[in-house]
């Protein structure tokens, strides 16, 4: 009877370095901030699987000084299957 010969293999994963790691958060950052820049009223931003970005422009009527501003809204809304993950998460 022959004995069967069974190689382990190691399989090494690819370690992450915390400054590889701080440059990817920032191209990402950086690309979101300026693709909301870029976005018009009532544009839509979609993340797969995450979300919307919806930018709006909005009024505000200040008392102090009786003045009216205009700036932009930014909001964001979760996608079910995010929402999904959060519950079974908790």
């Amino acid at each position: 009877m022959k004995k069967k010969i069974t190689k382990k293999v190691l399989v090494k994963t690819p370690s992450v370095t915390k400054t590889a790691l701080k440059e990817a958060y920032q191209l990402v950052k950086n690309d979101l901030f300026n693709n909301l820049l870029k976005m018009k009223n009532k544009e839509r931003l979609t993340l797969r699987g995450i979300g919307t970005f919806v930018k709006k422009k909005s009024q505000r009527y200040c008392g102090w000084d009786k003045n009216t501003y205009l700036n932009y809204r930014v909001s964001f809304r979760t996608s079910d299957t995010l929402k999904r993950a959060l519950e079974k998460s908790l």
